[in-house]
């Protein structure tokens, strides 16, 4: 790698340092729209697995076996 590579890529990370958000703005995605299009992708994947009943679950029934009540 020659010297002016590696300048660009340490001054690059010098920015991204001081802004995470730095890396967003390269390429001109906006941080406000792509984190609620995340938060709704997840919700949406949430809400499909809550309908799923797997053995992790506890039911009511057995929650004072459980805890002695």
């Amino acid at each position: 790698m020659c010297k002016h590579v590696a300048a660009t890529l340490f001054a690059t990370g010098a920015k991204l340092d001081k802004n995470p958000l730095y890396f967003f703005q390269m390429r001109n995605i906006n941080v406000e729209d792509f984190i609620a299009k995340v938060v709704v992708s997840k919700v949406d994947t949430m809400l499909e697995k809550s309908n799923i009943i797997t053995p992790r679950i506890i039911k009511n029934a057995n929650l004072a076996k459980i805890f002695g009540i």
